[in-house]
């Protein structure tokens, strides 16, 4: 009986010793998880910060594009400007001189 006993206590100090070193294992594995996941937490916001800047860039880039291309409508660009723009000159001009053809044609005691 003092056998069994003894190969009892001794088969406990082995289960004991065996869960103790699954615990410790266990443990390291755990703490090396918990870096891990720190470090791929700061990537994550490292790279969701890079994409917003990204994107911020890209915004502001369209916004200038737009604005540069509304520019070239509304203004020439050493001293060319499109067809439109010439034909609205010339009706202006035509217009002012019409205008200005009536106004001296007519002499206020003639008209």
């Amino acid at each position: 009986m003092t056998d069994f006993i003894q190969q009892y206590k001794i088969a406990q100090r082995k289960d004991k010793e065996d869960i103790t070193n699954n615990i410790s294992k266990l443990d390291s594995l755990s703490s090396s998880n918990f870096k891990s996941i720190q470090t791929l937490e700061v990537s994550m916001s490292n790279v969701s910060q890079a994409l917003f800047k990204i994107f911020e860039n890209e915004s502001v880039s369209q916004s200038l594009a737009m604005q540069d291309e509304k520019d070239r409508h509304s203004i020439a660009l050493w001293g060319v400007k499109n067809s439109n723009q010439q034909e609205v000159s010339k009706k202006r001009m035509s217009t002012d001189t019409s205008q200005l053809l009536k106004e001296v044609s007519c002499i206020p005691h003639m008209c």
